[in-house]
Order: C-alpha cells, then structure tokens, then sequence
C-alpha cells in the first residue's frame, strides 16, 4: 500500500512539472522577443494609418445623398404597382479616384506581407483584415467603373436567424411613437445630458470626458480620443439618455475604451466579425436594461434580415409587397429599410453584401440571438475583448498574449500624423 502511495505522489508530481513546463513554454511562444514587440508595435501604427484612411472614406460613401428623394420615388412607384430600379448615389468620396484605391491596395498588400514574415501569435488577424479590405477596395474600384458587380461573398443570413426575424416581425409590430408622450420629447438640456452621460461613464470606470460640441450635427459621437461628443442643439429626451447609457456607453463606448488601453489599434477595430457581437449586445441591453425603451428595437433588427434574406430571390417591387404583408409597416418605413440594405449598390443588378457593408444588417439580429443566453459575465468579456464567433476558441490565447506582453496603452493618433 505504501508503495502505491508513493507511486501515486510520484506519478502526481510528475503531471505538475510537466503542466507547469508546457504553461512556461506556451507562455515563451506568445511573449514576444524585443525585436518582434517593436516591429509589431510598428506594423500595428501603420495599420491604423491605413484603416483610417479606408474607414473615412466608406463613410461617405455609405452614406445615401438621395435617401429622401429615393423614398418618396420608391413609394410612388408601388403605389402604381410599377416595378423599380433603386438608384442610390453614395457621397462623394475618394474611391472614385482610381489613384486611392490602387493606394490603399499597395499599403494592404504590402501590410499582409510583414504580418506573413513577423513572428507573432495575431499576425493571422491583421492578415485576415488586410484582406478584407482589399476585398472591398476592389469593389470600390469596380462600381466606380459602372461594372456588372456579382455578389461575392454568401451574406444570406442562415435559415435559423430568418425564420427568427420572421417570427419577431409577426410578434412585435411597427409602433408609431406618441410625441406627446413626455419621455419622448427632446427637450432635455445639454448640461443635464451631459451630467448623466458622464455619471454613466464614471460608474463604469472608462475614464472618458463628455464634451457639449457647439458645432455638431449629429446628436452625439464616441471619439478615440476618449471623448464622449454630445451636439448642443440636438437635444435628448429621457428615453434618448436611458438608451445611450447602456447602448452607447456600456457597450460602443467601453469596446473603444478598452480597444486603447490593449495597446494596440488591432483591438481599437475588433478583430473579424467583433462587429455581429458588438450589436448583439447593444440590442441586448437596449431590451433588457432600460426601464422605458425605445419603440421598434427588435421591429427594425428583424426587417432588415428579412430584406437581405430575399436580397438575391425577389425584385424590389415583390420584395416590398412581401415584407408590407409580413408587417403591416407605414410604405415610406419599409422603403427606408429597402435602401439601407442595399445602399453599397446603385441599381439593382449591382446587389452587393459584405460583411462590412449590407450585411452588416443581419449582425443586429444574428449577434443578438448569439448573445441573449450569454451570462452578464461573458457579454462583458466580450466587450473587453473585440472577438468574433471565429474566435471563440481562441480567446483564452488572445488574453495570454495581451498578458505576457504588457502593452502600454494608447493615446490616440491620427492615421495622417503616421508615417
């Protein structure tokens, strides 16, 4: 029996030494030699510089000049029964300028190569999103030459996340919002905005200042800067702030947050597909953490995954009288959302998906479905470290790798001061 024992013990110290010895190496493999962590730091600058660049310009161009014009027209149309042609006409932008992209092709091309030869456990994720915008610059170039553009890329979402967005179309109906309601009018002042966001941020332990911009448009932007912009003149209503702090703060902001403090712009983008979990917890919170919530949050989710389902099957005429039936919506709300999903085309033989352009629409209802049954806990890891499903099984590794090595956080420069 002593024997045995002693064996045992043996046996058990043995298994220690050799699971303490694989920890260590492991631990070697991903720390990152002086050479290799200054090269990376190098590269990932360079990145940046050139993600930006892309990043401003599609911007631009998937903004819709004619949304307006092109709704009323739409609405005509059906209203006569006449099939359309959607010609949606981006912003200007630089990617008409074939000089840009053949630019911005180089430097990705060029970047995907050093990663290639850098010695670095992420190099496959700046790899993987070089060539994702090489993908896209191409189709920039292409739809400026007017070319028959086919779909590249399988962006249909699954049968399961339509079937889902079907059934959430026949439960939640389109609500008109009641503007006499008080918790609906936008009259909240920008210095009591401004206090609540900053609570917001505060209580969250992100560090970012609220500034009043007195020349913004838009109602409100999250700055790399670690500034959290709220427009002047653009006023908040109660339920505008309540979805803010857990949409916009607890989720967007704090992904960008901690983007930064990784030490690396890798991060401040999200890897591959971070975007469809990056909604999924946005609609989450918006469903679940807001006394008073926004009308029509899982109305808006389901019909755009609708639409890009029947992207490819059905003219737009069709397409519009099906999802009319489905949902009972005003004409000039389904017209809107038919343009969204195919606002990277200019008419309608030029449907194009990606996962950074129409469908991106389906990350709202597909990362939703994924995050839902998610414990708080791991939603939040999930915000603090920007991962897609891909990545799943890798995010233990990508923890180490942050760990061992010990960037020092970011403060944020412009891709244009890089050189």
């Amino acid at each position: 029996m002593p024997l045995i024992t002693s064996s045992n013990q043996m046996l058990c110290s043995m298994m220690k030494s050799l699971s303490t010895y694989i920890t260590e190496s492991f631990d070697r493999y991903m720390e990152l030699s002086p050479k290799d962590k200054k090269q990376l730091l190098k590269l990932d600058k360079q990145f940046h510089k050139y993600m930006e660049e892309f990043a401003k310009e599609q911007v631009h161009f998937m903004n819709v000049a004619n949304l307006e014009e092109e709704i009323e027209r739409i609405v005509k149309k059906v209203e006569k029964g006449e099939d359309f042609e959607l010609r949606i006409k981006p912003e200007k932008n630089k990617f008409e300028d074939p000089y840009f992209c053949h630019h911005l092709c180089v430097e990705f091309q060029r970047l995907r190569h050093e990663f290639t030869t850098l010695n670095c456990f992420l190099s496959k994720y700046y790899i993987e999103l070089c060539e994702e915008k090489l993908a896209q610059v191409d189709f920039f170039e292409q739809y400026y030459k007017k070319k028959n553009l086919k779909p590249k890329y399988n962006t249909i979402p699954s049968r399961k996340v339509y079937e889902e967005a079907v059934r959430v179309l026949k439960k939640h109906k389109f609500q008109k919002v009641d503007k006499m309601d008080k918790k609906f009018q936008r009259n909240v002042s920008p210095e009591k905005s401004q206090k609540r966001l900053q609570k917001a941020i505060d209580d969250r332990g992100l560090g970012w200042k609220v500034i009043i911009d007195d020349n913004m448009v838009p109602r409100m932007s999250v700055r790399p800067y670690r500034e959290f912009r709220i427009s002047r003149t653009n006023l908040f209503s109660e339920v505008d702030l309540q979805s803010l702090e857990v949409h916009e703060v607890e989720v967007h902001t704090a992904r960008k947050h901690w983007g930064l403090d990784s030490g690396l712009y890798l991060f401040l983008y999200g890897l591959g597909g971070s975007n469809i979990f990056d909604e999924g917890i946005a609609i989450y919170n918006s469903l679940n953490k807001c006394k008073n919530q926004k009308p029509n949050i899982l109305f808006y989710v389901a019909i755009k995954t609708v639409i890009q389902y029947h992207l490819y099957s059905k003219t737009p005429l069709e397409l519009f009288k099906f999802v009319k039936d489905l949902t009972g919506a005003p004409d000039k709300v389904i017209a809107k959302q038919i343009v969204r999903v195919n606002r990277s085309i200019e008419h309608t033989n030029l449907f194009f998906s990606h996962a950074n352009f129409g469908s991106a629409d389906q990350d709202y209802m597909n990362g939703y479905i994924m995050v839902k049954d998610m414990t708080e806990e791991e939603r939040q890891e999930l915000i603090k470290y920007p991962i897609g499903p891909a990545q799943m099984y890798e995010l233990d590794n990508i923890k180490k790798f942050l760990k061992v090595n010990k960037f020092e956080p970011l403060e944020y420069i412009e891709g244009d001061k890089i050189k």
